[in-house]
């Protein structure tokens, strides 16, 4: 993808791209995690349920790769930029869990920087991305080309997959029917 046209997409086409190309490659279990609450009419608020389990900050994109929980945080490439400088910023003063922010969206962000700490410092893989080709270099995927909008993989190979037999008997414990 030509820099002119990555400068150009909103977040959420980034992510679509982003999931509709992990999906042809087949490397793991990836979905769009909706952050936002349901909208209360009334109130004129978006609402979240169960307040005391809701994690503030939980990345755009969820799933498993490589047998790791994987959180992928989607930014433009402006804002991945302000994200960058903002990380650096905030951990030169220390511990950025005792980093005071100044305003809203300083505080959604380090939210969001806490929870990709978190699900790094529990053993998953969590970064910021900017596209699709970033991505994929960040999950370390090998033998991916990009050209024509047509993106490839060499690293599922006929066979490689798990039988539906081995995938009941993990999820379930046993090979029966479900």
């Amino acid at each position: 993808m030509n820099a002119l046209k990555m400068t150009n997409l909103t977040e959420t086409e980034i992510q679509s791209d982003i999931l509709t190309t992990l999906h042809r490659l087949h490397i793991g279990l990836f979905w769009r995690n909706n952050n936002t609450g349901v909208y209360d009419k009334e109130k004129g608020v978006y609402r979240r349920s169960s307040p005391i389990f809701q994690r503030r900050g939980v990345s755009d994109i969820l799933g498993c790769y490589d047998s790791k929980f994987t959180a992928i945080e989607v930014k433009t490439l402006k804002a991945y930029k302000w994200v960058m400088h903002f990380w650096n910023r905030a951990r030169e003063k220390g511990d950025i869990r005792l980093y005071k922010p100044t305003n809203k969206h300083e505080d959604h962000v380090l939210n969001q920087i806490l929870f990709l700490e978190d699900v790094r410092r529990y053993g998953g893989v969590g970064f910021f991305t900017y596209s699709t080709e970033d991505t994929i270099k960040k999950l370390g995927v090998k033998n991916v080309s990009f050209g024509n909008g047509i993106c490839q993989s060499k690293r599922i190979e006929s066979g490689s997959m798990e039988s539906e037999t081995d995938i009941r008997q993990g999820i379930f414990g046993f090979e029966g029917e479900y």
